[in-house]
């Protein structure tokens, strides 16, 4: 049997990694998928996406399967290639805050390496927080380095001059990767998934090789240890917007990321949550089912906060729960 290809997509927090998977998902042209998520926090795919769960192997509405990442990614790609018919490709989204490095060397490792054969390195950059997420995680530095193929995402939320010097940023990085402006991660899949190897074999890191430094160089930008935590929660009782509303307008700049299924007082749907950068969209999910348990799952990324602070923002979170009759 041919190894099977797999493409890693990595992304620093926010930056429409979950927004890329949703696409090559929605876009397959019937090719089947085995998707690994590795995600902070424990918020997995968009709810719209999923059909039926064992254990922690997901079946996708288009007939994909997923699987969570937990301890090591070797047990779940076996989980993944146990399957019938197995997938034809693999796609790894890994967590915000990850460094795809140690990923891209375990892949490339025996006894991975006769079974599955790392495809390309995907990294989706935020223009609009580009500075920022370097400026906070050395994790988004090893991300943009590690990429075979640099998607510039939400170029339409800023300047073109922004833009161009984002992507002269990108330039200085990695001056080797190819490198793709898109607005929602829209690009065709073919340029995501088909790369054949050459190039993720040749940038990837040594599979028995020290891991590398995070950097040889001073950087114009300055990078400091990564302190981040997430605040995760289930809300029984419905949400009321408003109040959620004010609190999102609200958090300190310290909460990096926020997203979740919302259940909202008189909404017969679920709700999607995003907030990156203090800027949150709601959009429609799938209806929820006649006598399914309705309840809002919700996870914020914060960097140093401290725990009587996670305390009260938990506190304001479940405030906003409408109060029972």
């Amino acid at each position: 049997m041919e190894p099977i290809p797999v493409t890693i997509v990595t992304g620093f927090l926010g930056s429409g990694k979950t927004t890329l998977l949703n696409r090559l998902l929605d876009h397959a042209g019937g090719r089947r998928l085995g998707i690994l998520l590795n995600d902070f926090g424990q918020i997995a795919i968009d709810a719209r996406l999923l059909q039926s769960r064992d254990q922690d192997v997901v079946e996708l509405a288009n007939g994909c399967v997923c699987c969570t990442v937990r301890d090591d990614v070797v047990p779940a790609l076996a989980r993944l290639l146990e399957r019938a018919p197995a997938p034809q490709a693999i796609v790894v989204e890994t967590s915000g805050l990850a460094d795809p490095a140690p990923l891209a060397r375990q892949l490339l490792a025996p006894p991975l390496q006769a079974v599955v054969r790392l495809d390309a390195v995907v990294t989706v950059v935020d223009a609009a927080n580009f500075d920022r997420a370097l400026d906070y995680a050395e994790s988004a530095y090893g991300q943009i380095t590690c990429a075979d193929l640099l998607l510039l995402n939400k170029v339409d939320l800023v300047a073109p001059p922004i833009v161009a010097q984002v992507e002269r940023g990108l330039q200085e990085l990695n001056p080797t990767a190819r490198r793709l402006r898109c607005v929602r991660a829209e690009v065709p899949p073919a340029l995501v998934l088909d790369w054949g190897g050459g190039l993720a074999r040749e940038r990837a890191p040594d599979a028995h090789a020290p891991a590398p430094a995070v950097t040889t160089r001073p950087l114009p930008w300055g990078l400091h240890g990564d302190r981040f935590r997430a605040v995760s929660l289930r809300l029984p009782r419905p949400l009321d917007l408003q109040r959620l509303g004010r609190l999102l307008d609200a958090l300190p700049p310290a909460v990096f990321r926020a997203k979740g299924v919302l259940h909202l007082d008189g909404v017969s749907r679920r709700v999607l949550l995003h907030l990156v950068g203090g800027r949150w969209t709601v959009t429609a999910g799938v209806p929820w089912a006649d006598g399914e348990e309705r309840s809002s799952e919700l996870v914020l990324i914060a960097r140093d906060l401290a725990d009587d602070e996670l305390g009260r923002l938990r506190r304001a979170l479940e405030d906003c729960q409408v109060a029972l009759p």
